[in-house]
């Protein structure tokens, strides 16, 4: 698993910098992003997940993103 949480469009070079981090993905693995792009309700609602996700020791941050692999 691979994930950028609003990094990558502020590298200066947005697409390469995403190519870069596809590149890193395993075969069958996944790839997250997060672009900051406000969509009212639904953008709140992932800003207290990245808080939390922050929050929480690294050994338990996968409490956050188990179930996102469920979608």
């Amino acid at each position: 698993m691979v994930y950028s949480w609003g990094v990558l469009h502020h590298t200066g070079k947005m697409w390469e910098a995403l190519e870069n981090a596809g590149r890193l993905v395993a075969p069958g693995g996944t790839l997250f992003i997060a672009i900051y792009n406000y969509q009212g309700t639904a953008s709140v609602r992932w800003r207290k997940v990245k808080r939390m996700y922050n929050r929480l020791p690294r050994g338990l941050r996968f409490l956050v993103v188990a179930p996102l692999l469920q979608c």
